[in-house]
């Protein structure tokens, strides 16, 4: 596997299509992560990247666990999106992390075969600082919204609604592939959902596995 990308459940509490809940306790829900980030890990040939979207709650954990396997650290990635999440007892969320490895040198990287969509403004350098270079921040990709606003690739039940509740962006999925695999590369989506980067995958000619509990998510990402 050369690629692998892993947007897991956060353990926020959420009810997911199927019964499939997202609520364990802390110790047990870290005991999971460390189970399935080992054998993505495993599978992942030298040269390869792996990708690990996390809530910031839990990124540091799997930071470690990834380190711990022997894989080399290269970013956090900040996705920064312009409609914070709600919070109790706490600042309102505007980003979240995802985490950037690869087992030794990888066998691909090419950040500038990616632009960010709109100017940046947090470059150091004045030169740049009104363009559109890439960096670890990604202030580009908002979150996908529902009602009037919502975006085409937003997937929908028959009432309106989100028909998954944790949907990716399908911009991050393409600026990932982009930069770090090759038309020929094997990507592996370990929580596949609605087939965000399954569908990314197919747009750039990448091939792809998926896996899937939910019968309801999988026909949807069909």
């Amino acid at each position: 596997m050369e690629c692998v990308f892993a947007d897991p459940p956060f353990n926020l509490g959420k009810e997911y299509a199927d019964g499939i809940s997202d609520s364990l306790p802390l110790l047990e829900y870290r005991a999971w992560l460390t189970r399935w980030i080992a054998q993505c890990a495993r599978i992942l040939k030298p040269g390869g990247t792996f990708w690990l979207m996390q809530d910031q709650r839990h990124v540091g954990y799997c930071q470690m666990q990834l380190e711990m396997l022997g894989l080399d650290f290269h970013n956090i990635i900040v996705w920064a999106y312009t409609n914070p999440t709600p919070a109790k007892n706490g600042f309102p969320k505007t980003w979240r992390p995802i985490l950037l490895f690869s087992r030794g040198n990888p066998s691909f990287f090419d950040w500038k075969s990616d632009t960010l969509s709109r100017e940046t403004l947090y470059y150091y350098n004045p030169g740049r600082a009104k363009s559109y270079f890439p960096h670890d921040l990604w202030p580009d990709i908002p979150k996908l919204v529902g009602g009037i606003f919502a975006q085409p690739e937003l997937l929908t039940d028959k009432d309106g609604r989100f028909a998954h509740l944790a949907q990716m962006p399908e911009r991050i999925a393409i600026r990932v592939l982009k930069v770090s695999t090759r038309p020929d590369y094997t990507v592996l989506d370990p929580f596949m959902g609605t087939g965000t980067v399954g569908a990314a995958c197919v747009k750039l000619s990448r091939h792809y596995i998926g896996i899937e509990k939910s019968p309801t998510y999988f026909a949807l990402a069909q």
